[in-house]
């Protein structure tokens, strides 16, 4: 194969029509042509036209992949490109840290699972009143197994109020961002809250980066340390440790 830039529909359409493959339901006007590229030892080993491009990760950090006359599994994220259109790459050619930053992301490409589709779908649904307090963190959780397909991922725009699985737990978004590598949730409490139903009856231990409100009662700094009482809402932080923070914390009465 030789050098194949990324083409208009047209182009692409009449050829197979000549090499007597018809397809026109797949074809339609203004579609982008994508060029799949497979690597190994690092150069172009194929390159493949294709209007569409749908990719499914799994567990493993492999990819599913499929393109026109493709399917692939086992695909390991650093073998293969997905070039938009208007690029060039001739077979065999090296692949260098410039025709790497040509390529999209494979998550652009994946295609949502009916379970996913349902869960993101609940996710939306359920954002505003969460946002509002409307629903309460125990009402999420009764609902937790309808939302495992919810995963939280890097690469994702999320407002206050949205909802998604990571480690096994429902956590809350409480400060809009852009999800981020190493801002997985349980590591910036700035923005997001672990849903969680905790029995007014049951002390905690005092934690930093923990959102207290009034009346709740925790112990420090262990669980066989005196109990003390939240005077107000506040985020905890170094420096406001119940004995420390006489405005925030008071010893309770009783047990």
């Amino acid at each position: 194969m030789g050098r194949i830039q990324a083409r208009s529909v047209r182009t692409l359409r009449e050829r197979l029509w000549q090499n007597g493959e018809i397809l026109p339901t797949i074809f339609e006007e203004g579609m982008i042509i994508l060029l799949v590229v497979l690597i190994m030892d690092g150069r172009a080993a194929h390159i493949q036209e294709s209007p569409f491009v749908h990719t499914q990760p799994r567990d493993d950090g492999l990819y599913s992949l499929e393109a026109l006359f493709m399917e692939l599994d086992d695909v390991d994220p650093a073998n293969v490109l997905i070039i938009p259109d208007g690029s060039n790459i001739t077979q065999g050619e090296e692949i260098t840290d410039e025709i790497r930053s040509l390529a999209m992301p494979l998550d652009v490409f994946q295609r949502a699972t009916k379970e996913q589709a349902a869960a993101d779908a609940l996710g939306l649904v359920m954002r505003a009143p969460v946002a509002e307090g409307v629903i309460t963190d125990e009402e999420l959780i009764r609902v937790a197994p309808a939302l495992t397909e919810r995963m939280w991922r890097p690469g994702v725009d999320v407002v206050v109020g949205d909802v998604y699985t990571f480690m096994d737990c429902l956590w809350r978004c409480i400060t809009a961002h852009s999800t981020q590598g190493n801002w997985q949730p349980d590591k910036v409490p700035a923005l997001w809250r672990k849903v969680e139903v905790v029995h007014p009856d049951t002390p905690r231990v005092w934690q930093m980066h923990t959102d207290y409100t009034t009346g709740d009662r925790v112990r420090y700094p262990d669980t066989q340390s005196p109990l003390y009482l939240c005077l107000q809402g506040h985020m905890s932080q170094a420096g406001w440790e119940p004995p420390n923070a006489p405005a925030l914390w008071t010893l309770a009465m009783t047990e």
